[in-house]
């Protein structure tokens, strides 16, 4: 009942990915009402993020732990976590109609921004990057570069997301559905360029605003444990759609 020794050995179920354990010793601090209860009970709300991430790739597991996630990191998870490739290849003709000329136009048009990147020279993650830029999950900037070492803000996710949502369903009206809307958001002006996607992220529960202030926090840099929490949401959504 050592409370430090306590502790230490649910940090070290942690790490074993043994959450079963780990719940286990730090509910015991909990009940103690200790000296460790309030650190306990933090680590507990990450233990359920942990179980709810889930997640099932090694880079996934990798980057679950990252407080700030590159731009190259979203790529990666977006292909491992959610298979974003098979969701875009299997986009159901009968249900959403063939695909429109101006749609193959692009397709092809991002295929050849995907071969055209120009700074992945030593990004371990390249082939994620491009796979993501050729199905038309991620944008590229004017001068070629992709930037994967770029931290994703808030905002930078919710436009991902809005991206993919419209790429695997193939629900144009996505793109402008919240256009017009009163912004609930105090820190977002209808007039931003992320307002469409950030209130299409939390109108969906895929993304939520602080529950004190109401505020999205747009410029907030995005940890690969939210990250997980959110492409799990996502994930869920297209399934249900495709």
């Amino acid at each position: 009942k050592y409370e430090p020794a306590v502790y230490y050995k649910a940090m070290a179920f942690l790490q074993l990915d043994d959450y079963e354990a780990a719940r286990n010793q730090l509910t015991m601090l909990i009940k103690e009402k200790g000296q460790f209860m309030e650190l306990a009970s933090e680590k507990l709300q990450v233990l359920q993020k942990l179980q709810i991430a889930a997640p099932s790739s090694a880079i996934g597991k990798s980057l679950m732990a990252i407080d700030k996630i590159s731009r190259a990191d979203l790529a990666a998870l977006l292909v491992e976590e959610i298979h974003v490739v098979d969701l875009a290849n299997r986009r159901n003709p009968n249900l959403y109609g063939p695909m429109p000329a101006s749609t193959e136009r692009e397709k092809k048009e991002s295929e050849k921004l995907a071969a055209s990147i120009n700074d992945l020279d030593g990004c371990h993650l390249e082939s994620h990057v491009r796979d993501v830029v050729r199905i038309g999950g991620m944008n590229i900037f004017p001068d070629k570069s992709f930037r994967p070492n770029d931290k994703i803000r808030r905002m930078d996710f919710a436009i991902t997301i809005q991206q993919v949502i419209i790429l695997v369903t193939g629900n144009r009206s996505v793109d402008t559905a919240f256009i017009g809307s009163p912004s609930p958001f105090p820190d977002v002006k209808q007039s931003h360029y992320a307002y469409n996607a950030v209130s299409l992220v939390a109108e969906r529960g895929i993304m939520t605003p602080n529950l004190q202030t109401g505020e999205f926090g747009m410029n907030e840099l995005l940890s690969g444990i939210d990250a997980l929490l959110a492409l799990r949401k996502l994930e869920a959504i297209l399934n249900e759609s495709s």
